[in-house]
């Protein structure tokens, strides 16, 4: 909850006042006297809603077969005209002028936008199925990047991490057992130093059983994880790769 009200107030926090006051300083730059912060805001509020209507199709543009980068380029394309059209329009400028505000502009929202990328929360969008039925495929999520700055990942816990086979893919787990913690699965019930661990969000979809010595899915260990380590699963147990199958019960905190 906490990450999703820190989102919401960044976004109106770069619409209301962060953009509106780089447009302010770009007519500064480009000397266009009455682009006030009043005109700019109006004007962010406007290509906002331009974007957030195109987001809103994508879906169904999506259906009939028109890919999200051609999307995204028609979106940035349309924006750029709006932007272009707007300041000239309101703030009784040229064309370049009007284009240097808008580069500018998009230098500085570039920015801001890695900052938040890589300090504050980050969007992903979900792959396969492994989360199921608590994520599912296609699902977008936000993820928090200032919660463990001063807390520990604990079990229950939702994360998402580099790939240690492939560190160019991420991947996200649930937290089943921590550091110290001894796992053991008999007959796909997890145990937790030797106590049955209740997971009502669980989802086995193969009734089958595998022992330990074909596969390690549905019996595994008794191991202990390394201090510093996460041991994670999917939700989706019967369909996911996680800790049993490789080294990700060395996922690092």
């Amino acid at each position: 909850m906490l990450t999703i009200f820190a989102f919401i107030f960044l976004l109106i926090f770069s619409i209301c006042i962060f953009i509106p006051l780089i447009w302010v300083l770009c007519g500064k730059i480009f000397k266009i006297d009455n682009l006030t912060f009043k005109k700019a805001l109006v004007t962010c509020f406007i290509i906002s809603l331009v974007g957030v209507i195109f987001e809103l199709i994508v879906p169904l543009l999506n259906l009939l077969g028109i890919t999200n980068i051609f999307i995204y380029f028609f979106t940035t394309v349309t924006c750029l005209i709006i932007t272009i059209w707007i300041i000239k329009k309101k703030f009784d400028t040229t064309v370049p002028r009007s284009i240097g505000v808008y580069l500018f502009s998009i230098i500085w929202a570039v920015v801001l936008a890695l900052f938040i990328r890589t300090y504050v929360v980050q969007a992903f969008k979900i792959p396969s199925g492994a989360m199921k039925q608590t994520i599912l495929v296609g699902d977008y999520i936000i993820a928090d990047k200032f919660t463990y700055k001063n807390s520990e990942p604990k079990r229950g816990d939702i994360v998402i991490f580099p790939f240690p086979e492939d560190s160019s893919k991420d991947f996200i787990k649930r937290v089943v057992a921590v550091g110290g913690e001894t796992i053991e699965i008999v007959d796909k019930q997890i145990f937790i130093n030797g106590k049955i661990l209740e997971e009502h969000f669980v989802v086995h979809a193969d009734p089958h059983l595998f022992p330990k010595n074909v596969q390690p899915r549905d019996n595994f260990g008794p191991i202990k994880v390394p201090e510093d380590s996460l041991f994670v699963m999917g939700d989706n147990r019967d369909q996911s790769y996680d800790s049993r199958f490789c080294d990700m019960r060395d996922v690092h905190k």
